[in-house]
């Protein structure tokens, strides 16, 4: 038999963190997720320029034997918009500078080396195209 007396949806709680120590502990968990956060962007950053390098290398190599001339590029360009319409940044210009990318750095022994760690703000600041192999 049911007791007549109505129940609570929820039981009453109690906190075991005070207000004082609330912002200490928290802010570990905050931390937590932000150090999390900066590695996946990391991992990101460095799969992209592991990419982009890759593109870049293939494009060079292909316009180097001449097994392409430079209007292919333009047409992979559009090949890729017309395959994966919602993909950014593989237009001609940007397929152009992923082969400068790989042309500048590839003799580059340390650079080679560090590839992978680098900042994503290298492969988008203008020095690439500035910048001549030696």
């Amino acid at each position: 038999m049911q007791s007549s007396k109505p129940r609570d949806k929820c039981p009453p709680t109690t906190s075991a963190v005070s207000a004082a120590s609330e912002e200490r502990v928290f802010a570990e968990v905050v931390e937590m997720i932000q150090a999390a956060r900066g590695r996946a962007v990391a991992a990101v950053n460095t799969a992209l320029i592991d990419l982009y390098w890759r593109v870049g290398a293939y494009i060079s190599r292909k316009l180097e034997t001449a097994t392409w001339g430079e209007g292919v590029v333009e047409e992979l360009a559009r090949y890729i918009q017309r395959r994966q319409p919602n993909l950014r940044g593989f237009t001609r210009r940007n397929l152009f500078r992923m082969r400068q990318f790989f042309e500048a750095y590839t003799k580059d022994e340390k650079v080679s080396a560090l590839l992978a760690q680098l900042p994503a703000e290298l492969h988008e600041c203008d020095t690439l195209t500035e910048r001549k192999t030696p």
